[in-house]
């Protein structure tokens, strides 16, 4: 059903995604340090990432492909994360203070790990769904 616990998390997963790329211009400039397609390659993941996690919405009635869209959508922002996290560690060990990184950068360079976390969530409320109807199943 499209009310589920799951769908929130995954509404709130793919919110957390859509706002990462509308707020590119706090984390553009570290990540752009590590090249040019860095940055494309950011807004490419969460954008698609986003996009997945709202399309794993509407298969509710099919739990295992909702299921497998989650999984999908989880490994695409974990490679976000570690994209993001490569940029980070590079701005902060490989340059001598020519860019500063803002606390605003920080808080929208966690919007990917909200997103991972909600995705999770979803995840394991789809889980519970596909095994409340195998269990069901039996008792017929």
């Amino acid at each position: 059903m499209i009310q589920r616990i799951q769908t929130i998390y995954l509404l709130l997963a793919a919110g957390a995604l859509a706002a990462f790329v509308g707020l590119s211009s706090y984390w553009e400039t570290p990540v752009a340090l590590l090249g040019n397609w860095a940055e494309l390659a950011a807004l490419g993941l969460a954008a698609f990432g986003a996009f997945i996690a709202l399309v794993a919405v509407f298969f509710y009635k099919e739990r295992a492909k909702q299921l497998r869209l989650a999984v999908v959508s989880q490994w695409i922002d974990l490679g976000l994360i570690l994209l993001l996290v490569a940029a980070m560690g590079f701005v902060s060990f490989g340059t001598d203070g020519e860019v500063s990184v803002g606390p605003a950068t920080y808080a929208v360079v966690a919007l990917p790990i909200v997103a991972y976390i909600f995705i999770r969530l979803g995840g394991r409320g789809i889980q519970r769904d596909i095994e409340k109807v195998r269990s069901m199943d039996r008792l017929r």
